[in-house]
């Protein structure tokens, strides 16, 4: 990759990202949201048994930018993306 992103987890290794432009050809079936940290009481009772969780969302590509991401790899691409989509 051009960007190193260094592991949290073990020093020295490097995360490795892909990132895709899907178009679904069904509707999407698994639950979605709009809205950052978007879980329910039954999602977060998951959480507490195994102290994970995830969960969907959708952004505009209007109101996509880096300020939705954390992490430093990710604000990189968001960037390209916003800087490449069109008008």
């Amino acid at each position: 990759t051009d960007f190193f992103q260094p592991s949290a987890f073990r020093e020295g290794d490097q995360i490795l990202s892909i990132y895709y432009k899907v178009r679904a050809l069904e509707n999407i079936s698994v639950r979605t949201s709009n809205k950052p940290f978007d879980f329910n009481e039954s999602m977060l009772k998951i959480y507490e048994q195994q102290m994970q969780i995830e969960t969907f969302r959708f952004i505009h590509l209007d109101d996509f930018s880096e300020a939705c991401l954390t992490l430093p790899i990710d604000k990189l691409v968001a960037r390209m993306v916003v800087a490449n989509r069109p008008i």
